[in-house]
């Protein structure tokens, strides 16, 4: 073991030999309050005006383009379970639930919806069973 002196806190601390040329702080925490109020190498640069950023976001595209959906991490064309075989009529009511539960969501969120039923059901008169039921 050997002692070395935080470059932040100016405390020292114990390393392993194979450490001594890379160990400069004693802590995570101190690793990053060092690093705070320093300017990022990136700030102000544009992928108009560095080649490197340039180079970095059209890899990124690339990436995205080919490989992955970023919204849920899967590789595009993913299947769930790729192994499972489906009957058409599973399939088809796969697509048939996908498809309607959009457009019943759509029509119960609508505000035409919602007025119609308050307009309808504006002084009527429920029956203790029904209220019972209800609540």
């Amino acid at each position: 073991m050997i002692k070395k002196e935080c470059l932040f806190c100016r405390k020292e601390y114990l390393i392993k030999i194979w450490k001594r040329n890379t160990s400069k702080y004693c802590s995570w925490n101190c690793k990053i309050n060092s690093q705070k109020g320093r300017i990022s190498w990136s700030k102000g640069l544009t992928k108009e005006t560095e080649p490197r950023i340039k180079k970095i976001s059209e890899s990124l595209k690339k990436y995205y383009k080919e490989n992955l959906n970023p919204k849920c991490g899967f590789k595009k064309g993913h299947k769930v379970h790729p192994g499972k075989k489906l009957s058409e009529e599973h399939k088809r009511n796969i697509s048939i639930g996908i498809n309607s539960s959009q457009k019943f969501k759509d029509s119960v969120k609508s505000k035409e919806r919602s007025l119609k039923l308050s307009k309808a059901l504006k002084g009527r008169k429920f029956s203790d069973e029904w209220l019972k039921k209800v609540n």
